[in-house]
């Protein structure tokens, strides 16, 4: 006889395969054809993965991108999919989430670069180009080459911006960066004088827009969506100055402030290597760019910088 134990593992069982089989969705993936018309031959083999965990879950092969791809069914998850032009890996997108009971919608358009998820209430979009936010804070001190101590001076700065990345290779983006930055300037001592009160505290005050052109040096494949990892920035940015003062406190609290000391010359060499989200960083300055009487602030500076991923 079968024991009551047996048939509740039995129905349990059951019970389990009819909830998971509940737990699924359907998936269509719409493709235009424009890459192909520009960019592969006129029968060229594409092949198509739906992979999960590195798996290969669904396949199906062509000789065209134009194409509408429907899996009725398939398991809640995050799914992967690869495309292949003549055995080369054109893309892959690791952003396909499915949610039981519902379609799930992506459209690939290669004319325009953009991918869209409709979940019926969620839409995004993503460009094949790349976009970060990076907030860094550097410093640099010119005491080492400085013998005279009036004119020694350390920077501290805070920099915060926008880049964007193009791929041309698969380890090779050209790029530019849009931000601004502020630093403070501090002096070890001043022995000058003003109306015959000594200089207490002499510092720099300065607030600049930086726009630069980035090389990008990756470690993995950036052409790949949502890829990241290792890599090397190198490029020039030009930090234009919304103001740039000297202050100078002596007693009696007397406070004198001197504007336009700049000669908008303030060319930076530009340097950061990261890692996902974190990295260091260093610029160099190749002019000097203040008046001919005004000490020059640190050439090199050196800090941490933060990557922050933005929804392009």
């Amino acid at each position: 006889m079968i024991s009551s134990k047996n048939i509740f593992l039995f129905v349990f069982y059951m019970i389990s395969v009819v909830a998971l089989a509940q737990r699924k969705g359907r998936l269509e993936i719409n493709i235009n054809n424009e890459y192909e018309t520009n960019n592969t031959k006129t029968k060229s083999n594409i092949d198509y993965f739906i992979l999960k965990n590195d798996t290969v879950r669904f396949e199906f092969h062509g000789q065209k991108l134009e194409t509408e791809w429907i899996i009725d069914s398939i398991t809640e998850g995050n799914y992967s999919l690869k495309i292949n032009v003549d055995s080369n890996i054109l893309l892959v997108f690791n952003g396909i989430i499915i949610k039981p009971n519902r379609i799930n919608v992506f459209d690939l358009n290669f004319a325009t670069d953009w991918y869209r998820y409709d979940t019926k209430n969620d839409t995004t979009k993503v460009t094949v180009g790349k976009s970060d936010a990076t907030i860094n804070t550097m410093f640099g001190s010119n005491s080492i080459f400085e013998k005279a101590t009036i004119k020694s001076n350390q920077s501290l700065s805070l920099d915060a911006a926008i880049n964007y990345y193009e791929p041309i290779a698969n380890c090779y983006s050209i790029g530019f960066k849009f931000g601004g930055q502020y630093t403070h300037t501090n002096f070890d001592n001043d022995t000058s004088s003003y109306l015959g009160s000594r200089i207490l505290n002499k510092y720099y005050s300065t607030a600049s827009i930086g726009i630069g052109y980035i090389n990008r040096f990756t470690f993995f494949n950036n052409k790949f969506l949502y890829s990241d990892g290792l890599k090397l920035d190198i490029g020039i940015v030009y930090n234009f100055p919304i103001f740039f003062k000297q202050i100078e406190q002596a007693k009696d609290h007397k406070r004198i402030t001197t504007s336009r000391i700049n000669t908008y010359k303030d060319f930076s060499i530009i340097g950061r290597l990261g890692y996902k989200y974190f990295g260091i960083q260093a610029e160099y300055s190749l002019f000097d760019f203040l008046k001919t009487k005004y000490t020059e602030p640190p050439k090199l500076k050196i800090g941490i910088v933060f990557y922050i991923p933005t929804a392009n």
